[in-house]
């Protein structure tokens, strides 16, 4: 029986030696650089609030790709625990979402709380959040 022309055959041949040789050496060369390296990955959660300004930056967990979110802090309404999900609920004038549904809700409201007592001490809230007891400075986004 006649075998089949493959013109690609010797380009198959090659990506087995590439597959077999050069990508476990790969990975290994890139566990040996990420040991002695020790990368940290970035917090989850960071707030920024100044008199003017309120910068919010999240990173997922696994992957850590950032989402931000900057405004004049006089635009932010509201920021509490969403009352009907997980996770912390954010309202910005002409924005309503629910960010970090991954923490548990005790972590959320500590979290919420704090970030509230920053915003009571450069003149709250416009309508102001509700709950937050804690005089805590510390904003640094907690939760791991």
């Amino acid at each position: 029986m006649q075998s089949l022309y493959l013109p690609g055959a010797d380009i198959v041949a090659a990506t087995e030696l590439l597959a077999i040789v050069v990508a476990p050496l790969w990975l290994i060369g890139l566990l040996i650089v990420r040991s002695i390296v020790k990368i940290t990955p970035p917090p989850r959660a960071s707030f920024e609030i100044t008199r003017d300004q309120f910068r919010m930056v999240l990173a997922e967990e696994g992957s850590g790709q950032k989402t931000e979110l900057e405004c004049d802090r006089s635009d932010v309404i509201e920021i509490r625990k969403n009352r009907y999900s997980k996770g912390l609920w954010l309202h910005v004038r002409g924005k309503m979402q629910t960010y970090l549904q991954d923490l548990d809700d005790e972590t959320i409201v500590v979290l919420s709380q704090r970030v509230n007592d920053v915003l009571d001490d450069f003149g709250g809230v416009e309508t102001g959040g509700a709950g937050h007891d804690s005089k805590s400075r510390d904003v640094d986004g907690g939760g791991d």
